[in-house]
Formats: C-alpha cells, sequence, structure tokens
C-alpha cells in the first residue's frame, strides 16, 4: 500500500503511523508530507458535526421530501428551536490528513466529546427572518421545565413575530398537563 492509500483509508494517522501502514520507513517524515500535499491531502482540525445514525439521516430524508414543495411564504412562518450544551474543551486538538473538499465526509468527523469541566445549556429559535430567542437553562431539562420554556419563551416570541386574532391564539393552560407538549406541537395555528 503506498502513503496516499494509506493516508486516505487511515485519516487520523499522523505521518510517522502513515509511513509504517504504508511500510514505508525509508522515507522522511518531510517527504511523506509533502507527497500527501501534492497529492491534496492536507493535515487539517477535523470538523465537529453531530453524527446522525441511518435512523435519523432516514427520518430527515424523509421529512424533506414530504416537505419539497412546500413555499417560501410557508416557511417564512416557521419556528425552529432546539436546545444545545456548550462546555469547555480541556483536550489538544486532533489532526485529520484529508483531500481537500472531503471536509464533511463521515470518515473526517470528529466524534463529539463531552467534558466535565463548565457546561451551559441553552435553548433557542429561529425563524427565516433571523435569530429569535436564546435561553439560558438552569438544571436538567425535564417536560416541566420544556413547558415553562415554550410558554415564556417560545410562545411570547410567536405571538410578536405571527399575531394571530384574539380567538385563535393557543392557550396552554387549558390542556392536561400530560398531553400538553404533544398538543403544543400538533396546534397548526
Amino acid at each position: 500500500m503506498d502513503i496516499i492509500t494509506a493516508s486516505i483509508i487511515n485519516p487520523y494517522e499522523r505521518a510517522d503511523e502513515v509511513r509504517e501502514t504504508a511500510n514505508a520507513p525509508q522515507i522522511s517524515l518531510s517527504t511523506l508530507r509533502k507527497r500527501l500535499c501534492e497529492a491534496g491531502i492536507y493535515g487539517r482540525r477535523p470538523a465537529k458535526k453531530n453524527y446522525l445514525t441511518d435512523v435519523r439521516r432516514a427520518e430527515r430524508l424523509r421529512f424533506a421530501r414530504e416537505h419539497i414543495h412546500y413555499t417560501s411564504e410557508f416557511w417564512r412562518k416557521v419556528i425552529w428551536s432546539d436546545e444545545k450544551t456548550f462546555s469547555t474543551d480541556g483536550y489538544s486538538p486532533q489532526w485529520v490528513h484529508r483531500l481537500t473538499g472531503g471536509r464533511y465526509e463521515p470518515c473526517n468527523l470528529a466524534r463529539s466529546r463531552h467534558s466535565t469541566r463548565k457546561t451551559i445549556n441553552v435553548w433557542g429559535c429561529v425563524t427565516f427572518h433571523g435569530p429569535g430567542v436564546l435561553h439560558r437553562i438552569n438544571g436538567r431539562l425535564n417536560m416541566h421545565s420544556y413547558m415553562d420554556i415554550l410558554t415564556n419563551q417560545l410562545v411570547p416570541f410567536a405571538r410578536k413575530m405571527f399575531p394571530l386574532p384574539d380567538n385563535e391564539d393557543p392557550d396552554l393552560r387549558e390542556l392536561p398537563e400530560n398531553h400538553q407538549q404533544y398538543r403544543f406541537f400538533m396546534h397548526d395555528g
């Protein structure tokens, strides 16, 4: 196996490991790096991206196919929301040897690692028109705290962005507690 193939097959190997995998002890590390660069393979920090399982990938593809004919007018009225935990990371940087244009290939992605150092949990939303609310989550996120966020953050933002006639305004308090979350998301407003 040559050094180019060895580097492509094992993109996280250091130059000395690529040399060993390729069984090429006669090549100096500087020459090896030059040859990789000439082949368009550069040592770079790997992109960080949440890993998608085959099931999640299939769900996203199904969603895209079901909504492919929706108009931009429809998407202008959508509010997307998500939660995220940000944490400081004490790990040293990782490097990957990859071809130009291959940043987001699955074999070149760094797996997310969790740190116990410092974390902050946030919930945020965004629309076609730009960013919405960013809310810091204190403690753990459960159904009750999530409903509080929806009631106290999302609903006021939605009312401001997309005002409805008074008789169409959703009132989450009227729903039984165990159905609030489900009914909230099913409301067509």
